[in-house]
């Protein structure tokens, strides 16, 4: 079973491979890059095309069938019940799959049923649709 330590590890791994592919787009300045021209646009959507739906370049492949693996046999990241861990990663998963963010398709996991079933469990998770529905 996965130490909360270090499944806190991991989802630093994930969020930072995947935070490069976001935050080009919103500061690409930061990156080196012209804000609003056609090049830098060309550049956001390599990056943001290479992380998740390039066969020779995913970075994304990886770390999900990491994620998948970690999750084998047990409903969240450390056991039964949902840790921190999970409250960190949930976000940025669904984040990936939300069709918000340019050049990622929302099927992008959808090659990882494991990882899929996952966030909709948690999503599931009574406290969490209380959540969501306070926001409507």
């Amino acid at each position: 079973m996965l130490q909360i330590e270090e499944a806190l590890g991991f989802v630093s791994d994930i969020q930072r491979s995947w935070m490069y592919a976001v935050f080009l787009g919103m500061k690409p300045e930061v990156f080196g890059h012209e804000k609003g021209t056609e090049a830098t646009a060309e550049a956001i959507k390599k990056v943001r095309s290479d992380w998740s739906v390039s066969e020779e370049e995913q970075k994304c492949k990886d770390l999900m069938k990491k994620l998948s693996k970690k999750l084998e046999g047990k409903s969240f990241l450390c056991g039964e019940s949902p840790t921190i861990a999970d409250c960190d990663l949930i976000p940025t998963l669904n984040r990936m799959m939300s069709g918000g963010v340019d050049f990622v398709p929302k099927e992008c996991l959808d090659a990882f049923p494991v990882v899929t079933a996952y966030v909709a469990r948690f999503m599931a998770l009574p406290a969490v649709v209380k959540y969501y529905e306070s926001l409507k």
